[in-house]
This record gives C-alpha cells, structure tokens and sequence, in this order.
C-alpha cells in the first residue's frame, strides 16, 4: 500500500480517528487493486471501529478507530514490529548504494521479492511491465529514508529520455545516482546479466546524466546502475563498477553480518 498508510496507520495508534471510505462488500480477489482495501478488511475483522457513518449505495464514509484496548496493543507490537523489520532492509539497501555494492543490493532485493511470491504467482496476469513496476516501487520505498539529504525524482526527461530514478544530493560534493529498471526481454537477452547491463547502456547512449550535470554534479561523481529482472531473479551492474574483488567479498560479508 501506499507510503501514506504509514502515517494513517500511525494516527491509529495515537488514538484519532481517520475518516476513510470503506467498500462493506469487497472481497479477497480485489483487495490487491483497491487502496481503500485495507481498511475495509481491518473492519470486517474487527479490528477497527466505525463512526459517524454515511452510506451511499455500496460505500460507506466513516471515521474509524482502534476498537479497544486489547487491538491497541496488537498494532503496537505487531505492527511496530513489522516496520521495524522493514527498516532493516532499508539501512541494508541505501548502505550499499552509498557504498556502490551491487552485490549487497541484489542480496537485499532478492530476500524480499522471496517473500512476495503471491506478487509474482499472479504478475502474467498484470500486464508485461508489473514486475518492472513491481522492483520500480520497490527501490523507490527502499530509498525513502534517504530524502533528507537527496532529492529523489522518478520518471523524468533527462537527455534523449526518460531515465527511472535519478537521486541528487543536497550536498554537490556527495554522489549522485541514476538507476534504469529493465525486465529481461527473451528476444534480446539470455540472462539478466544481459539485461542488466542493457538497461546501463541505455542510462549511457540516452544521455541521462544531462541533468545531474546541469545541475552541478561532476560527471566522476555519477553512479549509473542498470537492474535486470526476471521474476526473483534480480541483477546490478553499475558504472563505475565495484573497486576490486576485497570489496566484493567484504560486501557479501556485511550483508550477511547486517542481517
């Protein structure tokens, strides 16, 4: 769901009530493609509460709220725990990328499109592009916690296209960053080695780094990284690449010891 669910889900906690519109009706085959689908599932369950109610055929607008005491503690152990979790994945991820570890990044995605299995086992039916999309949003909540030192754009013109994420630092003596997300093509590619580095070419012959450079950032300080995907499987190759094997065999260790 939605970054923002964070924050509603946080406003819960406090004890204040969200107002939301919730489909009574919605079923389990939809709760993928509806946002409100959350909180319409944590009320039928019973673990929030609805007030102030106005029905209006099959949606209600309510404002909802823990219902007790008892599911207070829940999503306080619980749910905390589960963000917590998360954040490990997120210290692992941009740890790596600041640090120009590939390894360490296809280590991090690889563990969680492992726990998205659902995702995938129902990807044919979602169009070409979803597992694309799929690892585009993921990297986009990965980095998230980076904003307050970087600005980080998805989906803008740069050069000769539209590149996928481009992170600028605040700090121009800091790296700058510009990832292309590319799912293997079976036509073109054997691997997603292949395609990884397909998707760094096209960063190179489509000039993406314009706007960094306008924007004051060295060339030598941008990191371009291709992604090649292919269900789980997840590939990185960047440019510049990693320094020396030492590097690489220190970075499999530390992403094990963060684990």
């Amino acid at each position: 769901h939605p970054y923002d669910k964070k924050y509603e889900i946080e406003q819960l906690m406090t004890g204040k009530p969200i107002h939301k519109v919730i489909n009574e009706n919605i079923t389990f085959q939809y709760l993928d493609g509806d946002e409100n689908s959350l909180w319409s599932l944590l009320l039928a369950v019973g673990y929030i509460k609805a007030e102030n109610v106005v029905k209006d055929n099959e949606w209600t607008e309510c404002d909802v709220s823990v219902t007790n005491k008892e599911v207070m503690s829940m999503f306080r152990t619980q749910i905390v725990a589960m963000f917590s979790n998360g954040n490990i994945a997120y210290e692992n991820f941009t740890r790596a990328l600041i640090r120009h570890r590939t390894w360490d990044m296809i280590g991090v995605m690889e563990d969680i499109a492992e726990y998205s299995m659902s995702y995938f086992d129902t990807a044919k039916n979602k169009g070409k592009h979803a597992p694309e999309n799929f690892y585009h949003g993921l990297v986009l909540g990965l980095i998230v916690s980076m904003r307050k030192e970087y600005r980080i754009v998805s989906n803008r013109e740069s050069g000769d296209g539209r590149y996928d994420i481009a992170i600028y630092p605040f700090d121009k003596t800091k790296d700058a960053y510009i990832l292309e997300f590319k799912v293997l093509n079976e036509h073109r590619e054997k691997t997603v080695q292949e395609t990884a580095q397909n998707a760094l070419k096209q960063i190179r012959t489509r000039n993406y780094e314009s706007d960094l450079l306008a924007y004051g950032i060295p060339a030598d300080h941008i990191y371009k990284l291709g992604f090649g995907f292919l269900g789980k499987k997840v590939w990185v190759v960047s440019d510049p690449p990693e320094k020396d094997e030492k590097d690489q065999v220190r970075s499999e260790w530390d992403n094990l010891r963060f684990r």
